[in-house]
């Protein structure tokens, strides 16, 4: 399901960089396996806008704020622990972003 949805992202004409979290060596070895897996057809590229405006969009709230870059350290320290600060906020930011351009293209 992980390479699924990294691949949507990475197919994704309105996105020009996906970074994905990881703890280990592991989980950077099988993220980059992802470009092994296939590109969604036209049909089940479809489907998923369908699923995602039919079943998802609705559920979708918050915002993106737009921080002052010498508070934006101390605004990550505390929404996330240090140790995966920066990998962690960029997936969520990055998943957040792609959401919101998705709901943007399927209007």
């Amino acid at each position: 399901m992980a390479k699924a949805s990294m691949r949507w992202v990475l197919d994704n004409p309105n996105i020009t960089c996906m970074i994905p979290g990881f703890k280990n060596e592991c989980q950077i070895e099988d993220n980059l396996g992802t470009i092994h897996v296939p590109m969604f057809r036209t049909e089940e590229l479809e489907r998923l806008q369908n699923f995602y405006h039919d079943k998802v969009r609705d559920h979708i709230r918050g915002q993106i704020k737009l921080i002052k870059s010498e508070k934006a350290y101390q605004y990550l320290s505390e929404k996330v622990p240090r140790e995966r600060c920066l990998y962690s906020w960029c997936a969520q930011f990055t998943h957040h972003l792609t959401l919101e351009a998705r709901r943007i293209t399927i209007k």
